[in-house]
């Protein structure tokens, strides 16, 4: 006999200000109200404007198994260990158009790919 389908099929909760804490991590209480949705057959998902590298790892540190809707919905990975189940890039032309605006009007800017930030502001670079 199978289980019938919950009344909530899916949880999606943002991470900043709503799923962490002050210090920026997943509570225990959290975690277990996760982890029991999940038991009933409640898909949990964490929804982000970070990369998605990022937001695993704050999952995986609270003990939090789950997809991860990442770069503001830009792409979606597996769990949360980073297989990517669906990605929204911009056209390159889409891309180079909007860089060339914001470049032409001498705005600060910030525009994110998957694993990259290209950036006008030379103060926040950072290399890895």
């Amino acid at each position: 006999m199978t289980n019938p389908r919950p009344a909530i099929r899916l949880i999606a909760a943002d991470m900043d200000g709503t799923l962490l804490n002050n210090a920026g991590e997943i509570s225990p209480g959290n975690a277990r109200a996760i982890h029991l949705a999940q038991k009933k057959g409640v898909i949990f998902a964490i929804c982000s404007g970070r990369f998605p590298e990022n937001a695993a790892i704050t999952a995986r540190d609270g003990g939090v198994e789950c997809p991860i809707v990442a770069l503001n919905g830009g792409c979606i990975t597996e769990r949360t260990y980073g297989d990517l189940i669906v990605a929204h890039p911009m056209a390159p032309q889409t891309v180079r158009a909007v860089f060339n605006a914001l470049e032409e009007i001498d705005a600060l800017y910030y525009l994110f790919g998957r694993k990259t930030v290209y950036t006008r502001n030379e103060s926040h670079i950072h290399h890895s």
